[in-house]
């Protein structure tokens, strides 16, 4: 048997791998240039590798998933028409398909969250905690009490906001610094 080529994906779960994430309620993830997809139909795992340049940020909830290649956002929405629609009509429980894309230029999103309707991007180029808007590439909403300026700089290297319910609560990053690159 050969090894497979090193930019060929595939899955196979082991243990108890299918029951944890039934209990962890996940079922996405981002990894090595994919986007990770996995359904659990009735005792066996199903995973989907959907190729996006550089994937950094992902959110998703019940009817909706945001993902953060490079300098876009991908919003994705579940149409359960769709799903009706499938062979097994029962077998799939959301059919996410691509709605809107935002370009947003280079803002290096680390990650994203969703703060009630609205989502929410890790915007580390700028520091910021950011929404998307039609006229805009982004809106600043929050940055970290010690950077003094919304720039393309790279101060504190914003990782991941931390939400409580649909506001965030405090953000993290690298270091405390408000100078370029810090």
């Amino acid at each position: 048997m050969t090894d497979p080529a090193p930019d060929a994906f595939s899955s196979d779960r082991a243990g108890n791998f299918h029951a944890l994430l039934r209990e962890l309620a996940s079922g996405d993830g981002v990894q090595a240039g994919r986007v990770i997809v996995v359904r659990l139909p009735a005792g066996s795992i199903n995973a989907r590798f959907v190729a996006l340049p550089r994937p950094r940020g992902l959110a998703a909830d019940a009817s909706r998933i945001l993902v953060g290649p490079r300098s876009r956002v991908h919003a994705y929405r579940n149409v359960p028409a769709i799903a009706a629609r499938l062979d097994p009509s029962d077998a799939h429980d959301a059919v996410c398909v691509l709605r809107n894309l935002h370009v947003a230029g280079h803002v290096d999103i680390h990650e994203m969250a969703f703060a009630g309707s609205e989502g929410r991007q890790v915007n580390t180029r700028f520091s910021c905690l950011r929404t998307l808007d039609n006229d805009h590439s982004f809106v600043p909403r929050r940055r970290p009490r010690f950077v003094s300026v919304c720039a393309p700089e790279y101060r504190c290297h914003l990782n991941a906001p931390v939400m409580g319910g649909a506001r965030p609560r405090c953000l993290t990053a690298l270091g405390e610094s408000n100078v370029r690159e810090g």
